[in-house]
């Protein structure tokens, strides 16, 4: 087997576009093996607010940094490092850059609800799925708090699906154990649980499921292309049977496979609704 061959199975995690580097002439260095040349990494770089200023938030930054620093996982947006001295006052957080957000994919009509795009938003979704729950099968689990679309980036591939999808903004994600924020998150996107503990806090009603109910929200979203407006959830629903639906070889169709697996996420009883891994299982299966 080729080193090139062997290596290509882990590439994903690891490779840099070359678009995103420039290097100069300058050489920091040579060796038996090669030169070193003075870089340059394209990068995306995330400017704090000044809310951040208060003591509780930056020892919660502080906290996060630590988080992101030890996660790598092809699903998700990869940290790089952080700025705390930047002369503006404002914490900098730096990771790698992507294309656009799944929002803003289907607001520029680079998906929409026809049924030719439905292989890609699988694709998409099944990222996002591998995605969390590497978050949620941790030793200490995290629970992100903030899916949305929004917060879903995308990179251009090459290949019939298009996209690959990597969960960023980690700003609200907590340890499980150690969650101690209020409502997380865009309203639309939040679990039952999670609106009553806004004026009754319960640290213990903060469960990985409250990920699992955004995510079929952003599910039921990504399908009809559509902001997850609250007055129109279930017209969103229905759509999603129709749209796109093609028969299989048994008597379902993928529309009412993906309408059953929506349901499930978007149960009111946090204990109903399926792991992030079963829910990676059933969409291999569809």
């Amino acid at each position: 087997m080729s080193f090139r061959k062997m290596l290509s199975g882990f590439q994903s995690c690891w490779e840099v576009s070359h678009g995103n580097i420039s290097s100069s002439k300058k050489a920091l260095g040579r060796g038996a093996w090669g030169v070193v040349l003075m870089g340059q990494l394209r990068v995306a770089v995330k400017q704090l607010h000044q809310a951040i200023e208060n003591p509780h938030y930056l020892e919660i930054l502080y906290r996060e940094i630590d988080i992101m620093s030890q996660l790598r996982h092809p699903n998700l947006l990869q940290f790089i490092g952080a700025v705390l001295d930047d002369p503006s006052g404002y914490p900098l957080i730096i990771t790698e850059v992507m294309d656009t957000s799944l929002r803003k994919a289907y607001e520029n009509k680079e998906l929409t609800p026809d049924p030719g795009c439905r292989p890609v938003i699988l694709s998409i979704m099944h990222d996002v799925a591998v995605g969390l729950n590497y978050l949620h099968c941790l030793p200490d689990p995290i629970i992100h708090r903030d899916v949305s679309s929004g917060n879903v980036l995308l990179q251009s591939i090459a290949g019939p699906n298009k996209w690959k999808a990597k969960v960023s903004d980690f700003g609200s994600a907590n340890l499980a154990h150690k969650s101690n924020t209020r409502a997380p998150g865009a309203a639309a996107y939040s679990a039952p649980e999670v609106l009553q503990s806004i004026k009754s806090y319960d640290s213990k009603k903060q469960t990985t499921k409250m990920d699992v109910f955004s995510y079929g929200v952003l599910l039921c979203e990504i399908i009809v292309c559509r902001f997850p407006d609250m007055d129109f959830f279930q017209d969103m629903l229905s759509q999603v049977k129709t749209i796109g639906a093609r028969p299989r070889c048994n008597r379902y169709t993928q529309g009412i496979l993906l309408h059953s697996l929506i349901d499930l996420c978007m149960n009111n009883d946090p204990l109903k609704r399926p792991t992030m891994n079963q829910i990676v299982e059933k969409l291999d299966a569809i």
